[in-house]
């Protein structure tokens, strides 16, 4: 079973307890409560950070879904990433992905993405879309590993420096072919 299926589940799955018992971290909707942590995630990641108004629109908009990674601690059960994306018509754009600095290296913004591809193949979409800046090439090397491509370049995107972003699209009837083999 998925982890946001429907946009009003809430609770942890059988399945995404596994994980949290294998990973430290569960994958789940993300609500207004996480906005606080949501926002100094946000802050410590970007150049030019969403607001907080930014992120509520997207959890009131119905073609958006925004997902949350969550510590499985007894204590705070911190979020430590986010991603959000657009499911319209046949596509999926993915619009905002970002881990705790802390958080990094972990498989975290991996999971997400997994998770947005699956959720976007049951949803019956034909590609997911995403910009990353050109001098990201952490974020590059992900997708790429995952098996996105580039397809384009938008010259002068990011407004705050004025650096180019890189179009990348994954196609979800090539996932296999696409895919790099583990090894």
């Amino acid at each position: 079973m998925s982890t946001w299926q429907t946009r009003s589940s809430r609770s942890a799955t059988p399945e995404s307890d596994k994980k949290c018992f294998r990973k430290g971290w569960r994958l789940r909707p993300m609500e207004e409560k996480d906005l606080a942590r949501v926002m100094e995630i946000e802050r410590a990641s970007f150049i030019s950070p969403w607001t907080e108004e930014m992120f509520l629109e997207e959890l009131r908009n119905s073609f958006s879904r925004c997902l949350v990674a969550q510590e499985c601690s007894q204590g705070s059960g911190e979020v430590l990433g986010y991603l959000c994306a657009w499911f319209v018509a046949s596509e999926v754009h993915i619009m905002n992905l970002a881990i705790h600095p802390r958080a990094r290296g972990r498989g975290i913004a991996r999971d997400l993405l997994r998770e947005t591809v699956e959720q976007a193949r049951a949803w019956g979409a034909l590609r997911l879309l995403l910009e990353v800046r050109e001098s990201n090439m952490n974020a590059q090397l992900l997708y790429s590993s995952e098996g996105f491509r580039q397809v384009g370049r938008r010259p002068r995107y990011y407004t705050d420096t004025g650096e180019d972003a890189l179009l990348m699209e994954l196609q979800l009837g090539f996932w296999d072919e696409n895919k790099p083999s583990a090894g």
